[in-house]
């Protein structure tokens, strides 16, 4: 429950089918990242993380998709 999910009010279209997918594939990327560099932060740290600083966001999507 990193993302705080049961708190969105995406109900409108599609939004409430496609917004869980790219939940899903943001904590895949995270779960991934943790998973090869055996860091001890919290996915919702990671998140926050990232949020904040570029360089580590860019970190976390390098390590995953190259």
């Amino acid at each position: 429950m990193a993302f705080n999910e049961d708190a969105s009010q995406k109900r409108v279209g599609y939004s409430a089918e496609n917004f869980p997918r790219l939940l899903r594939f943001a904590r895949n990327i995270l779960k991934r990242y943790k998973d090869t560099h055996h860091t001890k932060l919290s996915y919702r740290s990671m998140k926050f993380k990232a949020a904040l600083q570029e360089d580590f966001a860019l970190e976390v999507l390098k390590s995953v998709f190259v």
